[in-house]
């Protein structure tokens, strides 16, 4: 037994336990003179292994390499050299975690506040998991509306619900029943007509239009007026309106109102006009509560019998001097000559005290007698581009000069301004004469914009009287501007011709703005009975049918009188983007006979 032992001893190497460390020195070497290497423990069969598990043998031993370079022997996927991954895990030995290793390529997230699984596009973080309140999905256009994401519904109305740049659902074409109105002003009263007349402006200066509203049957046939501040959001009473103006005389009833800057404080004042009386009445627009007309705190008064403010405008400067001026229209006036052939007055900003409109400070006389001259007035900017601002006129029962039969034609005006003293229409720049006795043409004028896109501003004249479609079927022409010399029809760049007999489209004619954001303006219409108004949007050209207008509105119910009244341009609701009014003194909602306007928004078609 002991010579056993000793042989034993002598001639064989000993084995380092699993975790003892290399092996002794002066230990037995292999193959009599060299060391036993140290292998490490690979328990994750990587090809690496861990310093902490070491064997000194001749031969590698069953799971066990030849170096300790592994920083995890439990995944067989970390050792240096690995592809590192967003896992939490140093997969290959650097020493560097997820957030700071450089060769890993890191996802960006995206914050969304209001948990709608869209982030806003622009707040990120680029890490390996998503920090709390961040998502993958990027294109949120408003991260604090939990409906509003690419892909929701967007609803019409409610802006772009869908982060596509549009309010898609707001598409409207053909027939469109005001039944679908974005908001309404509801009427008083029973019989009061409200919606006969409209307009817009902002009286408070918070940048969002408010809308006037005029009601002639109001007061027991005296008219009443309202201005209700916008925003303007689901149905409003009129009674609850911010200011309330009464007439006061049956017999001179509030005919007119407008709302414009008069005394350079940016703000809106409103104008009330009774024809019958010859009288405007200035309010500063950020009046509130309920009074009488005759408080008003300035007022402008015609001859008797002139008709002074059958229609009213305010517009940018016409005399020069840097403020806005009251445009009113006197369709009976009599001029030096003793003719009644009507005027114009332009009165200039500001508009304050009382005093007669013979010191107004520019007068426009109409060319013959009956001419109505003053019937219609706009006050459309500078329209020939020289930084003056300029007019429109409109003489319904105008005759053509050198026509011998002396058929009341209509005419309509452009005048450039400035416009001071006494000025004869029959100087005008521009005069655009109808064809037949009985066009009535310059009932209505507007400026509309640049419809044709060749970037000047254009301007458009009605003739209810028009017969071409049928029996008053009415009409409107498109004029290039800058206009000049004596036009016709024929000299129209479009004519747009009512769709029914008796419809009398052009009776309302004004300029929309561009609501569709193609960059062509848009124009507005109506008729006096014809229970509709139709929005065409530019360009057009050519002549055409009121039947293929791009829209066509109609009452919510038979005899509303829809588009009586109209206005435009401007944003009531507060959505940043442009809005239609209608007038429909007919709507029964507030009463028979109430009336009403409904605001339908700006859209894409």
């Amino acid at each position: 037994m002991r010579v056993w032992l000793s042989i034993c001893l002598i001639g064989c190497a000993p084995v380092v336990g699993a975790d003892s460390g290399p092996a002794d020195p002066s230990a037995a070497r292999c193959d009599g003179d060299t060391l036993p290497p140290t292998w490490y423990a690979d328990l994750d069969g990587d090809g690496y292994g861990r310093a902490t598990a070491a064997r000194a043998a001749c031969e590698a031993p069953d799971a066990y390499v030849d170096n300790a370079d592994d920083c995890d022997d439990a995944h067989g996927a970390v050792f240096p050299g690995a592809t590192e991954r967003c896992n939490g895990l140093d997969d290959d030995c650097d020493g560097l975690g997820d957030d700071t290793d450089p060769d890993l390529s890191r996802a960006e997230w995206y914050q969304d506040a209001d948990a709608d699984g869209y982030g806003e596009t622009t707040l990120t973080a680029t890490t390996c998991a998503a920090p709390i309140g961040f998502v993958a999905t990027p294109g949120d256009c408003a991260d604090d509306d939990p409906v509003v994401y690419p892909g929701a519904d967007d609803a019409c109305g409610g802006g772009d619900d869908d982060c596509d740049g549009a309010d898609d659902a707001c598409t409207r074409a053909g027939e469109v029943s005001l039944d679908s109105a974005d908001a309404t002003l509801v009427g008083e009263a029973a019989g009061d007509g409200a919606g006969t007349v409209l307009a817009l402006g902002d009286v408070d200066g918070d940048g969002i239009a408010d809308v006037a509203v005029g009601a002639p049957r109001a007061e027991d046939d005296a008219g009443a007026a309202w201005v209700v501040r916008g925003p303007l959001l689901g149905e409003r009473r009129l009674h609850d309106a911010d200011l309330r103006i009464a007439g006061t005389r049956p017999d001179a009833p509030i005919g007119r109102v407008a709302l414009g800057d008069l005394d350079g404080d940016t703000l809106a004042d409103l104008v009330v006009a009774t024809p019958l009386a010859s009288t405007v009445w200035v309010f500063p627009g950020n009046a509130t509560g309920a009074v009488a007309l005759d408080t008003a705190p300035a007022t402008r008064t015609g001859l008797v019998g002139d008709r002074a403010g059958a229609d009213l405008a305010i517009g940018p400067d016409l005399d020069g001097d840097g403020l806005g001026d009251l445009v009113v229209g006197a369709p009976a006036a009599v001029g030096a000559d003793g003719v009644a052939a009507g005027g114009v007055a332009i009165v200039a900003g500001p508009v304050a005290r009382e005093a007669p409109l013979a010191d107004a400070a520019a007068w426009l006389v109409g060319e013959s007698a009956g001419a109505d001259a003053g019937w219609a007035v706009a006050s459309p900017g500078d329209l020939d581009g020289d930084g003056m601002a300029d007019l429109l006129v409109g003489a319904p029962g105008a005759r053509a000069p050198g026509d011998t039969a002396e058929a009341e034609v209509g005419a309509a005006y452009v005048v450039y301004g400035p416009l001071l003293g006494i000025l004869a229409l029959a100087d005008a720049d521009a005069r655009f004469y109808g064809a037949a006795a009985g066009d009535a043409v310059g009932t209505t004028v507007a400026g509309v914009g640049d419809i044709d896109g060749d970037g000047v501003a254009d301007v458009m004249v009605g003739g209810p009287g028009v017969d071409d479609a049928g029996a008053e079927a009415g009409a409107a022409w498109l004029v290039r501007g800058p206009a000049r010399g004596d036009l016709g029809p024929a000299d129209a760049h479009c004519t747009l011709l009512g769709d029914a007999e008796g419809q009398a489209a052009g009776t309302t004619l004004v300029p929309l703005g561009d609501l569709d954001a193609d960059g062509r303006a848009d124009v507005g219409l109506g008729g006096d009975g014809a229970e509709r108004a139709w929005l065409l949007l530019g360009p057009f050209a050519g002549t055409i049918a009121l039947t293929y207008a791009e829209v066509t509105l109609v009452g919510a119910t038979p005899l509303d009188d829809a588009g009586a009244a109209l206005a435009g341009g401007a944003d009531a609701d507060g959505d940043g983007g442009l809005d239609v009014l209608v007038g429909a003194p007919g709507a029964d909602v507030g009463g028979s006979g109430a009336g009403g306007v409904a605001l339908l928004r700006g859209w894409a078609p």
